[in-house]
């Protein structure tokens, strides 16, 4: 499944995940949290589209209603 293999520039995927609020005693944080989880199926899944290793990941959290001191 290699839909840009004519490709041969650099590439970037850029996903945007809203995976929503989740209870602390949710099972999705034992034994890697969503990381292990969640996120390395769209990590596969952009492997797969562009048919090459990945070079690099970058990550960032945005806050929410809950974060911000008030």
């Amino acid at each position: 499944m290699r839909f840009l293999q004519d490709e041969n520039e650099a590439m970037m995927i850029n996903i945007r995940i809203n995976a929503g609020f989740i209870p602390k005693d949710h099972w999705a944080h034992r034994h890697g949290g969503r990381i292990t989880g969640e996120f390395c199926h769209f990590v596969d899944w952009a492997r797969a589209v562009v048919g090459a290793s990945i070079v690099s990941v970058y990550g960032a959290m945005l806050p929410n209603g809950f974060a911000l001191p008030r």
